[in-house]
């Protein structure tokens, strides 16, 4: 019994992602996928937080409910909707060269291409009162997924109980991203998006390597 024991430690000490070395290349990619170099305070691993429950989710709609540890209810949704053409400014190839520009700014999820999808709408409501979410925030994010076995979204408390972690995969291959949205109690804070396509997303943003 004693071996069964030892055997199974070592192998879930084989499982655990070690955090990146801060001096490598990869944390330097990292770093450039904040939006500003203060951002790395919400760098944390997931896996040791406490998660918001998925209370529905399919192609076009999810939604989140739980509790801050200190007692404040939230609900978090997000709805996808067919993306339009006519109604943006579309700038994804010019002469040749990729250039990925919606709406005049730098867009993720397409890869020199038109996106199909895009997100509706995400609202955040703590105790009810919604907070402030610019469409900013993720009008430049295309190809959302919100279910799925591979990295299906997720929703935490911070490890300070300050802040919600919203996590999302989009699209794939080289148009492949995934993000990191940080809300406060009652407005967006920031974002890490990540476009390595060597490691799973989540764990890159959390600052684990494989």
């Amino acid at each position: 019994m004693r071996y069964i024991t030892l055997i199974l430690v070592f192998f879930t000490i084989g499982q655990v992602n070690a955090q990146i070395d801060k001096g490598s290349s990869i944390y330097r990619e990292l770093l450039r996928s904040l939006e500003k170099e203060s951002d790395t305070i919400f760098i944390e691993d997931r896996n040791h937080l406490k998660e918001f429950q998925l209370i529905d989710c399919n192609d076009n709609y999810i939604k989140f409910n739980g509790a801050f540890s200190s007692g404040e209810n939230v609900e978090i949704e997000l709805k996808r909707k067919a993306f339009v053409s006519s109604q943006h400014k579309i700038e994804v190839i010019d002469n040749m060269m990729v250039k990925n520009l919606i709406d005049n700014e730098y867009s993720y999820g397409i890869d020199g291409t038109v996106p199909k999808f895009e997100i509706e709408e995400l609202t955040i409501k703590i105790n009810k009162q919604q907070i402030e979410i610019p469409k900013t925030t993720y009008s430049h994010l295309f190809e959302p997924h919100f279910c799925g076995t591979y990295l299906p979204m997720k929703a935490f408390e911070s490890s300070n109980g300050k802040y919600i972690y919203l996590y999302m995969n989009g699209s794939d291959g080289a148009g492949g991203y995934s993000v990191k949205w940080i809300f406060s109690r009652n407005q967006y804070i920031s974002k890490i998006v990540s476009t390595v396509e060597f490691m799973n997303g989540f764990d890159f943003i959390d600052g684990k390597e494989e």
